[in-house]
């Protein structure tokens, strides 16, 4: 028997953990988790709710997720519509249990679409509440947990959505000021170019060169503003694209 606390092995005639102190009475571990008491890596003691050893951080295997997780992602799956898709996200209560906060943050960061949401930030969009929601889990992870490497878990999921929001914004606003900086490169050569009398033999290749680098910024320029779609609006414009071409075949 293991205290469910803090993982440490209890005596048969214990009603005391001799780690924490907590009263053996409170132990309650389902049955089907008696088999995850040690880690397979290094041996040492786990929680049946734990998710990683708390001695060698290895990530303990075959965690059920809470049905209400369950049952979010069965609803998401099965909608179609966005507006929907948003309010089941954003209307999902957090969590209580660490397991099952940790859960539903990962699941959340699985989904976030960092170049959606950069794209999309003035419209209310799936990104955005899965965003919010990693936020919100992490706020009150951060008060509900109190081992170090609990916090390390959901601080690890929190900083590597951010730091891909941020690689996102940084990497369009590079594409933008280049894309700019180079249309004005090459308007600049092809206003030069058109000066030149046609004598001077550098006239074309200067013109040439000058709308190579006016189109390269173009491209950079549009891959820097481009909006991401989801899947489902490119499947409705698909859609819409078909339907014009049948009544225009019909007319």
């Amino acid at each position: 028997m293991f205290c469910s606390k803090c993982g440490k092995k209890l005596a048969d005639d214990a009603r005391f953990c001799d780690g924490c102190g907590s009263p053996i009475g409170a132990q309650e571990q389902p049955k089907d988790e008696l088999k995850s008491l040690s880690c397979p890596a290094c041996g040492c003691p786990i929680s049946f709710n734990d998710v990683t050893c708390p001695g060698c951080g290895r990530e303990i295997q075959g965690r059920k997720a809470s049905s209400a997780i369950n049952k979010l992602v069965d609803n998401l799956a099965s909608e179609t519509n966005e507006t929907k898709k948003i309010e089941l996200i954003k209307t999902f209560p957090i969590p209580n249990s660490r397991e099952d906060i940790i859960e539903f943050m990962l699941l959340a960061s699985t989904n976030f679409d960092a170049k959606y949401y950069i794209s999309h930030k003035n419209v209310e969009n799936v990104a955005e509440a899965w965003l919010v929601k990693i936020d919100q889990c992490y706020k009150k992870g951060l008060l509900m947990f109190d081992r170090p490497y609990d916090r390390a878990t959901i601080e690890k999921i929190y900083n590597d959505v951010h730091s891909q929001l941020n690689r996102t914004k940084q990497t369009k606003l590079i594409l933008l000021i280049v894309g700019i900086v180079t249309i004005i490169l090459g308007a600049v050569g092809m206003i030069a170019s058109s000066r030149l009398s046609d004598e001077v033999t550098a006239k074309m290749p200067l013109f040439v060169a000058s709308m190579v680098v006016l189109v390269v910024g173009i491209i950079l320029t549009v891959f820097g503003a481009k909006k991401k779609k989801t899947k489902d609006e490119i499947r409705e414009e698909r859609e819409a694209k078909e339907r014009a071409k049948a009544e225009r075949r019909n007319k």
